[in-house]
């Protein structure tokens, strides 16, 4: 049997799961432990909650009223998922990047699906 690394595996599984929103199902709870939607964006608050027992930060648009519990989770080594605006995505994708995290994104018309996991090889904290 061959050797699958880590890294092809998260990035392969992303790949499948971020497809489409239908990508919620497999990782309710049980793996994605923050969400994070645009309150502003159609279809953002509809996947948010298709992750009933994750943690949920609503934005407007702007990640400040969030920044500091963000860098909590990141600290923690918490999976984190998205419906977000491009831009969104790029100022989280940034902040992560100093906590060592990897992140797959996907983009849907206007909207980015996203998921960020931690690599522990890498990590600052």
């Amino acid at each position: 049997m061959a050797e699958i690394s880590r890294r092809t595996f998260i990035k392969g599984s992303c790949a499948v799961l971020l497809t489409n929103f239908s990508f919620a199902a497999p990782l309710k709870s049980e793996n994605v432990d923050t969400i994070i939607y645009d309150l502003n964006l159609k279809g953002s608050s509809e996947y948010a909650k298709t992750f009933v027992n994750s943690k949920k930060f609503a934005i407007n648009g702007d990640i400040s009223d969030v920044y500091f519990d963000l860098k909590n989770d990141l600290r923690n080594k918490q999976i984190i998922s998205g419906l977000t605006s491009k831009e969104t995505f790029f100022v989280v994708e940034n902040i992560a990047k100093d906590y060592g995290y990897t992140a797959q994104n996907l983009k849907h018309d206007e909207l980015i699906s996203w998921i960020l996991v931690p690599n522990l090889k890498r990590s600052l904290v």
